[in-house]
């Protein structure tokens, strides 16, 4: 699981200055998220139009993996999905359990 100064790391693309779903919906994106009773979960979505894809991630596998280049020459699956429609990956339950404590 990544600790807060890691995600602060990785978080890389343009965020706006706006707050909440809005800022979700416009541009670049990449930040944890309120998701209600106190607890946080990582979304980054990138590029635009529509439909949006939702990128979920298998067993002990994090957002991270659709941006990942898993051979040499081999491009994300997530960059090549912006090219052409909105895109979003987001950490499964089990990476974001420790946001609740």
């Amino acid at each position: 699981m990544r600790t807060a100064k890691e995600l602060s790391k990785r978080v890389s693309t343009e965020r706006t200055s706006q707050s909440g779903i809005a800022s979700i919906r416009l541009g670049n994106f990449a930040d944890l998220i309120e998701i209600g009773a106190g607890r946080k979960m990582y979304l980054e979505c990138s590029g635009s139009g529509s439909p949006t894809v939702i990128l979920e991630s298998g067993y002990r596998n994090d957002a991270d993996i659709w941006s990942a280049e898993l051979e040499p020459g081999m491009t994300p699956v997530f960059s090549q999905i912006a090219k052409f429609t909105r895109v979003c990956a987001y950490d499964g339950r089990e990476h974001f359990l420790t946001q609740i404590i």
